[in-house]
């Protein structure tokens, strides 16, 4: 992500003005105006619907990308899969800070101990809530304290399992209570902040209909409703962010029969679930929860989203993927000899006989004698 400036100048030199021709391959190649489209249409869709935005780099990890996905206003959000995706995101979030844009980084998986001193590293340098882990067991809470250790607590997501099966814990179980219950004692303790709760529909990669992302939206703000219900028994009144989201839920929202009021403003073709999602979204924000929607696949996205079918086709075509891969191809299997069309009938069958014949019979066991 964080390219050496001069390597950078050189491949400028090497291929800015050269046609795919000149282009070495293979060649990942990305459609600048397609991306565009894509981000675009993601930051409209949330800022349409009131909903925070969080955007995962994993896909391209660039910072011009990066640039492209949160827009020139408002709080910057990212998250990274790994530690060198969150410290490649140093300069950029210092370059935010110094135009007065809040910006915040997720480390996209739950902390471990290994971690802890490089990310004590971009903390010191980005400052107090620049940086946010992900919690899904207690013992990782040890890695929050010494993360927090004399610079500032931390601001934490628990991770909630939406059905995936891959990490997090299941809503309304013993082990999310008592995740709950230790979140909230290293929030009192000052080692860290229960910001909010998070989960990632990971398993809508597999849908192949129309709307049908739009039923495992409802699914993520249902159990993520759920969990902050259950916080708020605990600590009355607790400010928190609720973050769902793959690239085929989130970009069910940019659906064009989609708004977020509820009632019938999803317009008479919407499903049922469009329209309960819009009166969840209500629900949830009039009892003062703050909504987030993360993706990362979005700005790019391929054949596989082209698959989920999560917008209809006027938002979602092969035209609008972004990316291909540039590739010669160095040879090629010659094709096997056809059968000669001329070869009499009775010949070919004389021919497969003799074959049969020639292959010796299998060995039969020899019978005991008594």
């Amino acid at each position: 992500m964080a390219l050496d400036p001069t390597r950078k100048q050189r491949l400028r030199a090497q291929l800015v003005g050269k046609t795919l021709h000149d282009v070495p391959t293979p060649s990942v190649v990305l459609d600048l105006a397609k991306v565009t489209t894509n981000c675009e249409r993601m930051l409209e869709a949330t800022k349409r619907l009131g909903l925070l935005w969080r955007a995962h780099v994993k896909t391209h990890k660039t910072l011009e990308l990066t640039r492209l996905q949160v827009g020139d206003t408002g709080p910057v959000s990212l998250i990274g899969s790994t530690v060198t995706d969150v410290e490649n995101l140093l300069p950029l979030v210092k370059e935010y800070q110094s135009s007065n844009r809040r910006a915040n980084v997720l480390l996209g998986f739950p902390l471990f101990p290994s971690a802890v001193p490089r990310l004590r590293t971009f903390l010191s340098q980005a400052g107090p809530g620049s940086l946010s882990v992900l919690i899904d067991n207690p013992a990782q809470l040890a890695s929050v304290s010494a993360l927090a250790f004399g610079l500032s607590p931390v601001p934490i997501f628990l991770k909630i399992d939406a059905g995936y099966g891959r990490a997090g814990v299941v809503p309304s179980s013993p082990a999310c209570a008592e995740l709950i219950d230790a979140a909230l004692a290293a929030e009192t303790s000052g080692d860290a902040i229960l910001h909010g709760i998070y989960c990632h529909a990971g398993h809508s990669y597999a849908l192949r209909e129309t709307w049908s992302a739009m039923d495992y939206l409802a699914d993520e703000f249902g159990g993520l409703a759920g969990v902050a219900k259950l916080i708020r028994s605990k600590s009355p009144g607790h400010d928190l962010v609720l973050s769902v989201g793959a690239t085929p839920t989130a970009t069910a929202i940019q659906h064009p029969l989609f708004s977020s009021s509820g009632g019938k403003d999803g317009g008479t073709d919407a499903p049922a679930t469009a329209t309960t999602v819009q009166n969840q979204l209500a629900e949830l924000k009039a009892e003062g929860f703050q909504l987030e929607v993360h993706a990362g696949v979005y700005p790019t996205l391929d054949l596989q989203q082209l698959a989920t079918h999560a917008r209809d086709a006027s938002l979602m075509t092969a035209d609008d993927i972004a990316i291909s891969v540039l590739a010669e191809v160095a040879s090629g299997m010659s094709p096997p000899p056809p059968l000669n069309p001329t070869l009499p009938t009775q010949q070919k069958q004389e021919t497969s006989t003799k074959k049969k014949k020639s292959t010796p019979p299998e060995a039969k066991p020899q019978q005991q004698k008594p």
